[in-house]
């Protein structure tokens, strides 16, 4: 590579650097000519608790009544998943390759043009009605 093609750091303008930001310290402390804020409560040591309600700890049934209930809802969600993917199979469509002569072809692409339907979906109902018509 020749000497002129070589790009340095020098080649690009650089911003100068920002001084950070000093941040202040966080005192518990109200400076010495300002009243206390409500800012300085937030930080000092938290109070003693109120004489209000306290969660009591399960007991050993209760515990076992939620994992009970727990397992039982994931063993359903898993049976309705397996569910959902046989569903799913169901509804996909296969692909069967059908051999026509010249003319039932002929005939196909003309009723498949004048009526505005896929050959497809002709096909597909003649087969139905076919089966629903032999007991399949």
């Amino acid at each position: 590579m020749p000497k002129a093609d070589r790009i340095s750091p020098d080649d690009f303008a650089v911003a100068p650097r920002r001084k950070p930001n000093s941040p202040k310290p966080l005192t518990t402390e109200a400076p010495k000519d300002e009243a206390p804020s409500e800012s300085a409560a937030d930080f000092s040591a938290p109070s003693a608790p109120a004489d209000g309600p306290r969660i009591q700890p399960r007991s050993d049934e209760e515990t076992r009544e939620i994992v009970e209930r727990r397992r039982q809802q994931q063993e359903s969600d898993s049976n309705r998943l397996a569910q959902l993917r046989r569903e799913r199979k169901r509804e996909l469509q296969y692909p069967v390759n059908v051999m026509l002569d010249y003319d039932t072809k002929n005939r196909l692409m003309r009723a498949a043009s004048e009526n505005d339907v896929s050959q497809r979906k002709i096909l597909v109902e003649a087969i139905k009605e076919f089966l629903a018509n032999n007991g399949y």
